[in-house]
C-alpha cells in the first residue's frame, strides 16, 4: 500500500487550546466587530461556523485529536506531529514598569479571549460546541485570577506542565502506533531560564534508547533568534544544528509573516534580527516592538515579530554555517505572499501612494538602471503616484521582480524559493501547510446543498504558474502538510483540503506526499 504523509499537523488537546486560543483570537474579533456592526455577510457566517466546527470538535486527549485525524486519512498517512514549547512566550524582559505594563496587557488579552468565548457560547447553535466553549472558558477564567495574583515579573501563562504534557502524550502515541513520527521542540532560552543542557535534552528525546522523536521544530516568533548561539554553536559549545547536521535529523521551521508570536514587547535576544531591511547582531540585548500583540494593530503585531525574528534572509545565515542541514521551511511563506508571487500582484500599499511615501519609498531605494523603468509603470494623478492599470502581465512581472530585488517588495515565499533552489543547500525543502487561499463554494453532497470552503482553484494557479515551471530537482523540494487542526479555523476542512490536493497535483502528489517526505525525513 502507497505510504503518503502529512509533514506539518498537530495533535493539540483541549489543555493546550485553552492558551493557543489567544492565537486565533485576531480570527474570532474580527468576525464579531462585524457581527456588532450588524455586518453579517456570507464570509463572516462561514468563518465563524468553521471556528464552531473546530472548536467542537477538540479533543481531551492528543490520542483523541490523532484519531479524528486518522480516521480522515482512513489510516493510509504517516503524521508528524509537530510539538510548541510556549513556555517562554509570555516572558518580557524589561524594567519593572514595562513588566507592570506587559501583565496587564496580558490580562487584556485573557479577558478579551473570554468575552470573545462568551460571545461565542451566546451564537453557536450547536450543543457539543457550547460545552467546549464553556470548558476552555472556564480554564481562561482560572488564567485570569491566577495571573492578577502573580508577581509582574514572573507571569506563567504558558506553564512548564503544558511543555511536559506534550511530551508524555506524543511519546505515548508514537509507542502505540506505528504512524506517529512527531518532532520534538526546541526553544534557546530553555537552556538560559532554566540552566538546562538543551543538547543534552535533544540527544536524548532523538538518540536516545527507543526515541519516540524524529525531528526538530522551531517556532523563532515565540521570541528567539534562528541564531542564537545554543542553536548555532560556538566555540566552547556544540550547537543544536551541528547534531543535526551529523546526524542527519530533520528540523521543521514555521516561516511565514502570520501565526503566532510571543505576547511580550521587550525581548532579550543572543543572535540575528532583521530590522530596517538590514540584518543586526544582537549580543543579550532588549529588542522592543512597537505593536502589541492584542490590539487593533494585532496582525502588524504578529508581522513585526516574524519579521524581526524569523525572517527568511537570517535562516540563509544558518544555512551558509551548516549547508547540509535537512531542514523545512513551513508554509513556504503563507498563502497571501505565495499567491502575490506567483501572480506577480504588486502589494496593495505600492499600488497607489502619497508622492512623499512614492519618493522616500520607491524612487529613493530603486537601483539606477532601474529608475525609469519603474517611473514609466506609474502616473501622477493630482498628490498621488498610480500604479497604470493598463500594464500587461509581462510588465508588472519584470516590475514585480524589480521591487522585489531592491527590497522594495518582501516576498517570503519568492526567498524560501531561492534559498530551496540554492544548489550549496540540498537539503532545503519547503512545505505547503496551512494553505488558506480560497473561498466557499455551493457543492450538493448526497444529495444535500452545502457550503465548502475550497482551495482547488487558487492551488491549482500556484501549482500552473509555478511549481509546473520548476525543474524535477526543486520540485523534489516541496512536502504535503496539513497544519491540522489550525487550517480548520481560517479555511477548508482537512477532508476537502486533502481532496483539492490530490485534484491539483494528481500524479504529482505522489511526490510531494510520498516520496519527498520520505527523503525528508531519511527513510529513503
Amino acid at each position: 500500500m502507497e505510504k503518503y504523509y502529512d509533514i506539518h499537523c498537530h495533535v493539540f488537546n483541549k489543555n493546550v487550546i485553552n492558551r493557543k486560543l489567544a492565537g486565533i483570537l485576531q480570527s474570532l474579533t474580527r468576525i464579531i466587530n462585524k457581527l456588532e456592526n450588524k455586518i453579517d455577510d456570507e464570509e463572516t457566517t462561514d468563518s465563524l461556523s468553521a471556528i464552531e466546527d473546530s472548536l467542537g470538535d477538540l479533543q481531551t486527549t492528543s490520542e483523541h485529536v490523532y484519531e479524528v485525524l486518522d480516521k480522515i486519512y482512513e489510516g493510509k498517512f504517516i503524521l508528524t506531529p509537530l510539538m510548541m514549547d510556549l513556555t517562554y512566550v509570555d516572558d518580557n524582559d524589561g524594567t519593572n514598569g514595562q513588566n507592570r505594563r506587559h501583565k496587564r496587557h496580558v490580562l487584556r488579552l485573557l479577558i478579551t479571549v473570554r468575552e470573545v468565548l462568551r460571545f461565542a457560547i451566546s451564537h453557536s447553535i450547536k450543543k457539543e460546541t457550547r460545552q467546549t466553549l464553556h470548558e476552555i472558558m472556564e480554564g481562561i477564567q482560572k488564567q485570569i485570577k491566577k495571573t492578577r495574583k502573580t508577581k509582574d515579573s514572573d507571569l506563567d501563562l504558558f506553564p512548564e506542565r503544558n511543555y511536559i504534557q506534550q511530551i508524555e502524550e506524543l511519546e505515548q502515541l508514537s509507542e502505540k502506533y506505528e504512524n506517529v513520527k512527531p518532532f520534538f521542540a526546541v526553544d534557546p532560552r530553555r537552556e538560559y531560564k532554566d540552566h538546562k543542557n538543551l543538547l543534552d535534552l535533544v540527544k536524548q528525546k532523538l538518540l536516545g534508547s527507543n526515541p519516540a522523536f524524529v525531528g526538530i521544530k522551531l517556532y523563532a516568533p515565540t521570541g528567539f533568534s534562528p541564531t542564537d548561539p545554543v542553536l548555532m554553536g560556538t566555540n566552547l559549545q556544540e550547537g543544536i544544528y551541528q547534531f543535526c547536521q551529523e546526524n542527519k535529523i530533520p528540523i521543521t521551521v514555521h516561516c511565514s509573516d502570520t501565526g503566532f508570536a510571543c505576547f511580550s514587547q521587550n525581548v532579550r535576544i543572543n543572535g540575528l534580527i532583521y530590522s530596517g531591511k538590514e540584518l543586526i547582531q544582537m549580543n543579550n540585548q532588549i529588542h522592543v516592538f512597537n505593536n502589541k500583540t492584542i490590539s487593533r494593530k494585532a496582525g502588524d503585531a504578529i508581522k513585526e515579530r516574524a519579521t524581526a525574528l524569523n525572517h527568511p534572509r537570517i535562516w540563509r545565515k544558518v544555512l551558509e554555517k551548516y549547508p547540509e542541514l535537512t531542514i523545512n521551511f513551513a508554509h513556504f511563506g503563507g498563502s497571501t505572499p505565495l499567491m502575490e508571487f506567483v501572480n506577480y500582484e504588486i502589494p496593495e500599499h505600492l499600488r497607489s501612494m502619497k508622492m512623499e511615501d512614492f519618493e522616500d519609498d520607491i524612487s529613493n531605494q530603486i537601483s539606477k538602471e532601474n529608475e525609469s523603468f519603474v517611473l514609466s509603470c506609474y502616473e501622477k494623478n493630482r498628490q498621488r503616484m498610480e500604479l497604470k492599470k493598463s500594464l500587461t502581465h509581462q510588465v508588472r512581472a519584470k516590475l514585480w521582480k524589480v521591487l522585489y530585488n531592491d527590497r522594495i517588495i518582501d516576498n517570503w515565499s519568492k526567498a524560501i524559493l531561492d534559498i530551496i533552489r540554492d544548489p550549496k543547500f540540498k537539503n532545503a525543502y519547503t512545505d505547503l501547510s496551512c494553505f488558506s487561499s480560497g473561498g466557499v463554494v455551493d457543492l450538493v453532497i448526497n444529495g444535500k446543498a452545502k457550503r465548502i470552503f475550497k482551495i482547488e482553484h487558487e492551488l491549482a494557479v500556484f501549482k500552473h504558474n509555478l511549481f509546473d515551471n520548476l525543474p524535477k530537482e526543486i520540485q523534489e523540494k516541496f512536502l504535503y502538510g496539513s497544519d491540522f487542526f489550525f487550517i480548520e479555523f481560517f479555511g477548508p476542512k482537512v477532508e476537502h483540503y486533502i481532496k483539492d490536493f490530490k485534484d491539483v497535483f494528481r500524479d504529482d502528489f505522489k511526490l510531494i506526499a510520498s516520496e519527498n517526505p520520505e527523503r525528508f525525513l531519511g527513510i529513503s
